[in-house]
């Protein structure tokens, strides 16, 4: 036995662990995580302001010599958007403001920002996605009614994505998360989202979705999630998928042109709105949900394994304002939105 006094030692040791952990995973990061897992971030359906489901990772089955020629168009990045080697996937970042207007008007500015991270689960043909977020909203009014300067959103989305066979695969998820001002927290802070959807992949460029969500909030409970994501022409790509259908058609504009990058031009349609604790001013703790219905036109810039952007603005209508414990229901005039969202 040495003379090494043991808590010597015992540095050592946590020394060796932390090399372990931060070196030799990233060492062998290639061999573990190759790059045929799904992508972590495909086209989304906005069910919220902060929580997406995502719907159609590719099963696109690898070419062989008994292939036939192609009579399909080239599949765009809309369809099979690029996945990293390695665990990290992507980061993304989405800023909106909803303009406000007189005393019943509601208004805000949101910043989100979360990760997506893929593992196999327990191989890369059934892979987990974990998207831990949150989110931060600046309120505007309304004045006729109260509610607090700011509100939150804190979530970890877990999503499991067996693939059956050539042509179908499973998307099971959920998402536990924490939302409201954080005046308190209690069980009406606590959101257990949750979807289940089929996908049928008939051939690379089309591509069937049927399933539900469940959104746990006030209004609105399960929806279903169905419809179809078809490329009918390589500068088409129709999104007939309910709730947030989109059609996007393919620009050649110069000045945004950037090497290996698609850029789109599309009109979509989203169900917004979302459930929150609050505190009242007079102290009483409340649960304030809001919902609307947008019209939206945008365009967007797909870049593989680099930044890429999206801008879109619209019209909002439908819009409502309600409270778990107070009959007063607002229901603020038809306004405007602007989204900036950047992924890397």
């Amino acid at each position: 036995m040495d003379g090494t006094p043991l808590i010597v030692k015992r540095r050592r040791l946590i020394g060796l662990l932390i090399f372990l952990g931060l070196v030799v995973p990233n060492h062998v990061c290639e061999a573990q995580f190759p790059t045929a897992l799904p992508a972590s971030e495909p086209e989304t359906i906005y069910l919220g302001p902060s929580q997406p489901i995502r719907f159609n990772d590719p099963i696109v089955a690898p070419p062989t010599e008994a292939t036939p020629p192609k009579s399909e168009p080239d599949v765009s990045l809309l369809l099979t958007p690029a996945v990293r080697a390695g665990p990290f996937q992507r980061l993304i970042g989405h800023q909106t403001w909803v303009a406000p207007g007189g005393e019943e008007e509601f208004g805000f500015f949101q910043w989100e920002i979360k990760s997506v991270w893929g593992l196999p689960f327990p191989d890369i043909g059934k892979p987990l996605v974990l998207t831990p977020g949150g989110a931060v909203y600046f309120l505007q009014g309304p004045e006729v009614t109260d509610l607090p300067a700011r509100l939150y959103d804190t979530y970890f989305h877990i999503r499991w994505l067996p693939k059956l066979s050539r042509y179908w695969m499973i998307d099971v998820g959920i998402n536990p998360g924490l939302f409201g001002d954080f005046a308190f927290v209690d069980s009406s802070t606590f959101r257990l989202g949750a979807h289940v959807i089929g996908v049928f992949q008939w051939k690379p460029t089309l591509i069937f979705s049927f399933g539900a969500a469940y959104l746990d909030r006030e209004d609105v409970g399960v929806v279903p999630v169905a419809g179809l994501v078809w490329q009918p022409h390589a500068d088409w790509v129709l999104e007939l998928i309910m709730p947030r259908p989109r059609v996007a058609r393919k620009l050649s504009w110069g000045w945004l042109e950037r090497p290996g990058a698609e850029n789109w031009l599309y009109l979509a349609g989203e169900f917004g709105g979302g459930t929150w604790s609050v505190e009242r001013a007079t102290g009483v703790r409340d649960v304030a949900t809001y919902r609307d219905f947008r019209l939206l036109a945008g365009i967007e810039q797909k870049a593989p394994l680099r930044i890429s952007w999206r801008v879109e603005g619209g019209y909002i209508f439908g819009r409502k304002l309600s409270f778990r414990h107070d009959p007063t229901v607002l229901h603020p005039d038809d306004s405007a939105v602007i989204r900036l969202s950047v992924s890397y």
